[in-house]
């Protein structure tokens, strides 16, 4: 099983299977940092969890990250789509990567190199954030706010961005409105053609 942690997702894969990713945990030094960890869990018929720490194939893979968005369904293809998450208390991030469930490998959408420093993405991704909700709603991920900044600037988001699964393109979407206030750590999902947001905190 996986150590104890926290800022992690845990994301249903389908065929009873669930993909863990990441998180802060206590390391070999005994400090609380975030970690690259991948498991799969899966559910038996008698409703018993069984654990498998998984390492990826090729060269590629994301920094360690917490508080990062991860989603998938049946527009991603078989992959989870991650976003962003904290990799250092002051470094969050803004980098795009499908891990596909069955090869075990990561992809990085575009050819950024790591971003340590805060600085705009070269794909039009949202500025580096953690704490973001997002949600998949016919073939495009939609993501509202998180906390973060551009240069380790500390600020709340109510900024609204899209990305197309089939183009891999990032959109900002601006409303016609005011949107809600800036917030992180809220819940994000989508019902009859809309995208609704729900708690948070700024």
């Amino acid at each position: 099983m996986p150590k104890g942690r926290s800022g992690h997702t845990l994301t249903y894969v389908g065929n009873s299977q669930y993909f863990l990713y990441g998180g802060i945990e206590d390391n070999r030094n005994g400090k609380i940092a975030p970690n690259g960890d991948i498991y799969m869990m899966k559910m038996t018929p008698k409703d018993d969890c069984r654990w498998y720490k998984e390492s990826p194939n090729g060269d590629e893979k994301p920094l360690a990250r917490s508080q990062h968005v991860a989603l998938y369904g049946p527009d991603t293809s078989g992959r989870v789509f991650v976003f962003g998450g904290h990799h250092e208390p002051k470094v969050r991030l803004n980098d795009t990567w499908f891990f596909d469930v069955k090869a075990l490998e990561w992809t990085r959408v575009g050819d950024e190199k790591d971003n340590k420093t805060n600085q705009e993405s070269g794909i039009g991704a949202p500025n580096p954030r953690a704490n973001a909700g997002a949600c998949i709603y016919n073939g495009k991920i939609f993501l509202f706010g998180g906390h973060g900044g551009l240069n380790y600037k500390r600020e709340s988001y109510n900024d609204l961005h899209s990305f197309d699964l089939e183009t891999n393109q990032w959109e900002r979407i601006v409303s016609n409105n005011n949107p809600p206030e800036p917030r992180g750590g809220h819940s994000v999902f989508a019902f009859e053609e809309k995208i609704y947001v729900y708690g948070g905190w700024n």
